[in-house]
């Protein structure tokens, strides 16, 4: 049983691999069909008129903790797209 198993096997595997070689063409490639996403249009304007608390460097870590959380809040109020924010 083992030896026709194997035999098949042999038979049909380099038809698979022909099949997917044929398949994996630019034009018929998954990621040719992938919608591209719209350019995302975010202005700094737009992100200062939300008012971001400035960063003074006083406070120690504290206040600097704090600012972090206000630029967060910032940063969600002005609908900034994450691959703008910069860390």
């Amino acid at each position: 049983m083992m030896a026709f198993m194997a035999k098949q096997f042999t038979r049909i595997i380099p038809k698979i691999v022909t099949e997917i070689q044929a398949s994996n063409t630019p034009n018929s490639s998954i990621d040719s069909k992938m919608v591209q996403p719209k350019p995302v249009t975010f202005y700094y304007k737009h992100f200062a008129s939300c008012h971001p608390k400035p960063f003074t460097g006083k406070g120690g870590v504290t206040a600097m903790l704090e600012w972090f959380d206000s630029i967060e809040v910032t940063f969600i109020n002005s609908e900034c797209p994450d691959e703008l924010k910069d860390r």
